[in-house]
């Protein structure tokens, strides 16, 4: 039988730590071990974060999950769910959703949310302070199973630039007129770099991702 490893490519590890002391095999084995087991942690993405995962019954049932050291929930009047993320007094992010009910409509609902979209937009120009919309301001969207349509901009609040965007997402039952707004507020000391990245980096992340209408936890992580 030839050899596994060839002369010139010799000796192996386990040859070379034969000749030394036996505490000295075993601390070497023990050190691979960890690079082993650390090269791997890493490779998998770490430990797991830490998350809360909620069912939201009422008017609209859905679900998500959100990391609980980042944001808190608040309840304000008049939303379904409000987290918040502060670091101290300073406001870093806010993820609200909101009920909705769809104008009547035929076929799919792109039309009736682009009216929308077009009108929130009418909206904002008039009354946001440093309005600048996104290029492009609007446009449709997904999340999991769900139809939507988004409108992106930044504004100045208490001398703060806000990243802004504003979801509406269907139900995805053929015809629903049952949608959720999903309203999320970010800024640069949340390590949002432009109003582009709103809802896809930092905190906001995972409760957009794994937002679902209903009960059942599907993916979307």
């Amino acid at each position: 039988m030839s050899a596994l490893v060839q002369d010139e490519y010799g000796p192996t590890l386990p040859e070379l730590l034969r000749r030394v002391p036996r505490w000295v095999r075993i601390a070497t084995w023990a050190g691979i071990a960890v690079v082993l087991a650390v090269g791997l942690w890493l490779g998998t993405g770490g430990a797991a974060a830490p998350e809360t995962h909620a069912v939201i019954r009422g008017e609209r049932t859905f679900n998500l999950a959100w990391d609980p050291s980042r944001l808190h929930r608040v309840d304000p009047k008049g939303t379904l769910l409000t987290l918040e993320g502060r670091r101290g007094n300073l406001f870093l992010d806010s993820y609200t959703v909101s009920s909705v009910t769809l104008p009547p409509y035929r076929g799919a609902p792109g039309g009736v949310l682009a009216v929308l979209g077009a009108n929130r937009l009418r909206e904002l120009r008039a009354t946001a302070p440093g309005f600048v919309p996104s290029n492009p301001p609007e446009g449709r969207t997904r999340v999991n199973d769900s139809t939507g349509y988004q409108v992106t901009w930044r504004e100045r609040r208490d001398g703060r630039t806000i990243y802004a965007r504003d979801i509406w997402l269907v139900d995805p039952k053929p015809g629903s007129r049952d949608a959720l707004l999903v309203q999320l507020r970010t800024t640069r000391a949340a390590g949002t770099p432009n109003a582009d990245r709103t809802g896809g980096t930092g905190a906001l992340k995972q409760p957009l991702r794994s937002l679902r209408f209903g009960t059942q936890r599907v993916g979307g992580r």
